[in-house]
């Protein structure tokens, strides 16, 4: 059986959404204990930048995610995408060509 990956960590308190008139989340708040605004530190990227994502679960039930740039996931996307980028570039489909491969217009 193989484990999953992820490249996320599970942080913070998320709030049940506020919804509108029609049914559509409007918004909601995630509420951060002490140790987790400290925890937040070890999440920061080579620029500095924390990324937190807000979703619902499969359960229904509102939760919040942190990007772990230092996780094993992240770091064999990361070695996967500089060794994608020693490869030499393609050249630019002209619009001609974009347009023959993707002629399912969404009007």
């Amino acid at each position: 059986m193989s484990e999953t990956k992820y490249d996320s960590d599970f942080i913070g308190f998320a709030d049940e959404p506020k919804l509108n008139e029609d049914g559509t989340i409007r918004s909601w708040r995630i509420t951060f204990k002490e140790n987790h605004l400290a925890d937040l530190e070890k999440y920061k990227t080579t620029k500095g930048n924390v990324y937190v994502t807000m979703m619902m679960s499969k359960a229904g039930k509102p939760m919040a995610t942190v990007y772990n740039p230092r996780s094993e996931k992240a770091m064999a996307d990361f070695k996967a995408k500089q060794s994608g980028e020693a490869k030499p570039a393609q050249a630019p489909a002209t619009p001609a060509q974009a347009f023959a491969e993707n002629d399912d217009l969404p009007f």
